[in-house]
C-alpha cells in the first residue's frame, strides 16, 4: 500500500473507533505526548511557528466531545433499561379463588386467607406470583417454562417462614422477584402493605442474602459493610457504629480487615448475611444462608436468625434441610416445580404426612425373652399406640 492509502485508512479507522471510549482516551493521551515531543523539537531548532497546542478539533477536542456524547447516551440508555426492567408495566389480572385439582387444603386455606383480606397486616404478602419464561423450541415443539406457578403466601410480623425444596423447585426465582431482580409475569408482592413494584422507598426496609455470594474479592468485610451502609444513606458516625456491631454479632471481627478473596465459603456466607442486615431492615430474605458452612458456623448463623425473629423481624428463608426449617421457622412450605405443595408448622406437616417414628433396638445374643418382654412393656406404658413391626429372634 502507498503512504497515501495508509494515511487514508488510518483516518477512516480513527473515525470509526471513536465509538469506543477507551480508544478516545488512549488516543487523546497519545496526541498530548506527541504534541509535546514535537513542540520540544521545534523549539530546539527555532521553528517557533510550528509550535502548537494539542487542543484542536482534529485532536483532543474531537476525542473529548465524542466521549462526552457517548457518556450521556450511555447514561440515558442505562436509565431506560432500568426503567424497562423494573417498571410495573406487566398486565395485572384479578386473582381468582379457584382451587387447583389435587391442591393441599392448607395451601388453599392460605390463598383464601390472603384473598379474603385477613393478611392485610402481614409483613410480606404474595399474591398470584407467577414467572413464565419465554417459549423455547425443544425437539421442534415450542414450550414455555413455568418457573413459579401462581403462589399465595403471607408472612406475619416477627415470623420466620421457610421455603423448602430441591434445586430447581423455584425458590431462588421467587426471591429474585421479591427483590425486583426479575419482573414477574403475573401477580404482585406487598411488603408492609406497599406494592414493592410501585416505588423504591420500600426497598430500604428489605435485606437480601442471595444464594451465591455477591461480594467483591478485593474488599474487606469492614469495607463491604461500610460501602453498603453508605448506599443506604447513613452518615459516617452511624456507619462506623453499625459496621462494628455487625462484625461483632455476625462473628466477623477476626476477618474485619482481611480481603474477601481469602475467606472460606462459610465466612463468605456470614458476610453476605451481614450485608443483608445493613440498615436494620424489618424484612429479611435469606436464600440458603447456611450453605457451605461447617457445623459450628451453621449453628452460629441459626442463632443469629433466631435472635432476629425474636426481635420482631419478618424472615423468609429457603433451605434444603427439613431439620434447619424445623429449628428456625414457625411455618414452612414445601415447593415443587414452582408450586406450593403443602404449608403449615413443622409439627403439623409431620402429623399430616409423616409415618411416625421408628426405633430399632439390637439386643445381645444371650438376652432372654424376659428382657424383650420388659422392653416391650416399657414402651407400651409410655406410648400406648406403639406397635412392633418386626421381632427377629437372634437365635
Amino acid at each position: 500500500l502507498s503512504s497515501v492509502a495508509i494515511a487514508h485508512t488510518e483516518s477512516v479507522l480513527r473515525r470509526v473507533f471513536l465509538i469506543f471510549p477507551g480508544f478516545c482516551l488512549g488516543r487523546g493521551v497519545l496526541d498530548i505526548a506527541l504534541n509535546d515531543y514535537s513542540n520540544q523539537y521545534y523549539e530546539f531548532i527555532g521553528e517557533w511557528s510550528n509550535v502548537g497546542s494539542p487542543f484542536n478539533w482534529d485532536s483532543l477536542y474531537l476525542d473529548i466531545t465524542v466521549m462526552g456524547v457517548i457518556g450521556i447516551c450511555a447514561f440515558l440508555l442505562t436509565i431506560l433499561i432500568d426503567w424497562i426492567l423494573h417498571v410495573d408495566s406487566f398486565e395485572m389480572h384479578e386473582p381468582l379463588l379457584v382451587e387447583t385439582a389435587g391442591e393441599d387444603s392448607d395451601v388453599s386455606a392460605e390463598r383464601a386467607r390472603i384473598l379474603g383480606g385477613d393478611a392485610e397486616d402481614d409483613a410480606i404478602r404474595v399474591e398470584a406470583l407467577t414467572k413464565v419464561y419465554s417459549k423455547r423450541r425443544m425437539r421442534g415443539v415450542a414450550k414455555s417454562l413455568i418457573a413459579v406457578d401462581g403462589i399465595y403466601m403471607g408472612v406475619p410480623q416477627g415470623e420466620c417462614f421457610g421455603l423448602l425444596g430441591v434445586n430447581g423447585a423455584g425458590k431462588t426465582t421467587v426471591f429474585k422477584m421479591l427483590t425486583r431482580i426479575i419482573k414477574p409475569t403475573r401477580g404482585t408482592v406487598y411488603a408492609s402493605g406497599t406494592n414493592i413494584f410501585s416505588g423504591h422507598k420500600i426497598l430500604k426496609q428489605i435485606g437480601y442474602c442471595p444464594q451465591f455470594d455477591a461480594i467483591y474479592e478485593e474488599l474487606t468485610a469492614r469495607e463491604h459493610l461500610t460501602y453498603y451502609a453508605h448506599i443506604h444513606g447513613f452518615k459516617w458516625r452511624s456507619v462506623e457504629k453499625m459496621t462494628t456491631w455487625l462484625l461483632k454479632n455476625i462473628g466477623l471481627e477476626e476477618y474485619a480487615d482481611v480481603e474477601a478473596s481469602a475467606y472460606s465459603g462459610g465466612t463468605k456466607r456470614k458476610l453476605s448475611t451481614a450485608i443483608a442486615l445493613v440498615g436494620n431492615p424489618q424484612i429479611i430474605f435469606l436464600d440458603e444462608p447456611t450453605t457451605g458452612m461447617d457445623p459450628g458456623a451453621r449453628q452460629f448463623i441459626q442463632g443469629v436468625i433466631k435472635g432476629l425473629s425474636a426481635a420482631g423481624k419478618s424472615i423468609l428463608l429457603t433451605s434444603h434441610s427439613m431439620e434447619e426449617c424445623e429449628a428456625l421457622c414457625g411455618r414452612l412450605s414445601v415447593m415443587v416445580n414452582g408450586r406450593l405443595r403443602c404449608l403449615g408448622t413443622c409439627q403439623h406437616l409431620k402429623d399430616k404426612y409423616g409415618d411416625g417414628y421408628s426405633i430399632r433396638l439390637r439386643l445381645k445374643k444371650d438376652a432372654d425373652a424376659n428382657v424383650r418382654d420388659a422392653i416391650h412393656a416399657f414402651f407400651l406404658k409410655r406410648i400406648p399406640c406403639v406397635r412392633v413391626k418386626v421381632d427377629v429372634d437372634p437365635t
